[in-house]
């Protein structure tokens, strides 16, 4: 068997399961329009400058300004629980300004800010909620010289990558910093600078890239008025994991704001809310936070107008499952208070339809002999068969004159889920902690040779 380059392969396989036609054009996901749900201050509490983040079928409201709760979505149920309160088991008294991610069972807050002696300070450490266990615990700490918050965060091939943010809460230290964190070992590695600095915003996965969209340069002490508001940022910056090179599309965003939420869906970034100087101001008050909602694709490089929400937002996060966006929380008004009266009580769902065809991209010209340049589902001539497919609980991996392989099984947006070891030439996957929707497949040879990569669907 060939064998091939992981990060490459990875990334075009993203790009032939997402795709509805031949060539280098792609579909676009379809969507319906915004259902919203009124909430309670018994299902959830008032909060802002949150995360949330989807967790083996179960959706996690936690962090914002003050000490806050952690409060659990069920999708299948419709219903809300109370986790984890207050930080006592951490050394921060406080987390906000942050993009949780998940690796496994545990979200990872991580380049968030705190609050010491009323100033906003970056956390001194990663910070790590086990879903499993319901527990705080603080991490390893993060290197002082790379400290900030409101940066962008996302996970790819089971590293964190953080991108961006600012040193002085909403006063100056903007930073364009790139860096890696293993959450196996602990380790963090500094990586080549973005194109330029933002704070407040979100950054997604599309296509083995890290997009980053949205943001602004805060300067609260600013002399021109709305300084912490006014000095957004159009350009959108890409970072390829293949190449390991940024590059900035000719395509800026098409409403340029910050405190915005990204989430990842098929071969696009969904930007959603957010809150800038070009806002409508409010009968009752400021400026209201942004509805529009709009999407980047990763190969054409084209933004799209989608659904606005029915609630404009800014200071969450948002977060996919099973074919819905879901977004929490936040406030509908530009700036926000704790325990604000603006801080948004709903829910609001979007349903979106993919195209699940597969196809063979068209090889690279500087392809290196012998890589593999086509991914196809299970064949008469492929080494691989995989029953059955779409699944429930478990999966079955025969591999033709294997002896012994470890499996991979990977997210939509590169996410690690779990790693398994088989001896022999069959295994079998449980897929009982996977949330439900398509998930990926790497199977790696004794021998360290990498076999061909699968979309596998959990139902």
């Amino acid at each position: 068997m060939m064998q091939t380059n992981y990060t490459s392969l990875f990334r075009k396989f993203l790009f032939i399961v997402l795709s509805a036609t031949t060539g280098t054009a792609l579909a676009q996901s379809e969507f319906g329009n915004w259902d919203e749900t009124q909430l309670t201050e018994n299902e959830i509490s008032h909060r802002h400058e949150n995360a949330f983040v989807e967790v083996n079928g179960k959706l996690y409201l936690l962090g914002g300004r003050g000490p806050q709760p952690v409060e659990i979505y069920d999708p299948e149920t419709d219903t809300w629980t109370t986790g984890a309160t207050g930080y006592q088991d951490i050394s921060a008294s406080q987390i906000h300004h942050f993009q949780a991610v998940a690796v496994g069972s545990k979200i990872y807050a991580i380049c968030g800010f705190d609050i010491v002696d009323g100033a906003e300070v970056p956390t001194p450490n990663v910070y790590i909620y086990d879903t499993e266990t319901d527990t705080w615990s603080d991490g390893p700490e993060i290197p002082a010289h790379r400290r900030r918050g409101s940066a962008g965060a996302v996970v790819y091939n089971g590293k964190i990558y953080i991108v961006a943010g600012i040193q002085n809460g909403h006063i100056d230290g903007h930073v364009e910093w790139f860096d890696e964190f293993d959450p196996q070992t602990g380790e963090w590695r500094e990586l080549p600078d973005a194109p330029r600095a933002r704070d407040h915003f979100h950054a997604a996965i599309a296509g083995g890239k890290l997009v980053a969209a949205g943001g602004r340069l805060s300067k609260q002490d600013d002399p021109e008025p709305g300084g912490v508001f006014i000095f957004t940022i159009p350009e959108v910056d890409i970072y390829d994991f293949s190449t390991d090179e940024w590059t900035t599309t000719e395509n800026p965003i098409i409403t340029d704001r910050a405190g915005t939420a990204t989430v990842t869906v098929g071969n696009e970034i969904v930007v959603l809310g957010g809150e800038g100087p070009h806002q409508e101001s409010a009968p009752d008050g400021g400026p209201y936070a942004h509805n529009e909602v709009e999407a980047f694709h990763i190969e054409s490089e084209e933004w799209r107008e989608l659904p606005s929400l029915n609630t404009g937002r800014h200071g969450t996060q948002a977060a996919v499952y099973n074919d819905k966006v879901y977004i929490v929380a936040g406030s509908s008004r530009r700036g926000g208070n704790v325990d604000s009266e603006n801080e948004a009580l709903t829910l609001e769902v979007i349903e979106f339809s993919m195209t699940e065809d597969l196809i063979e991209p068209e090889p690279d010209e500087d392809e290196d002999e012998g890589e593999v340049t086509a991914i196809q589902a299970n064949t008469p001539d492929s080494p691989l068969n995989i029953f059955p497919n779409p699944a429930v609980d478990n999966i079955n991996i025969e591999l033709s004159g294997g002896q012994g392989f470890t499996v991979e099984v990977y997210s939509p947006d590169g996410r690690l889920e779990s790693v398994s070891n088989h001896s022999g030439s069959t295994g079998n996957i449980n897929l009982s902690g996977l949330a439900k929707g398509m998930h990926y497949l790497k199977v790696i040879g004794n021998h360290g040779e990498i076999y061909e990569m699968y979309k596998i669907v959990k139902q």
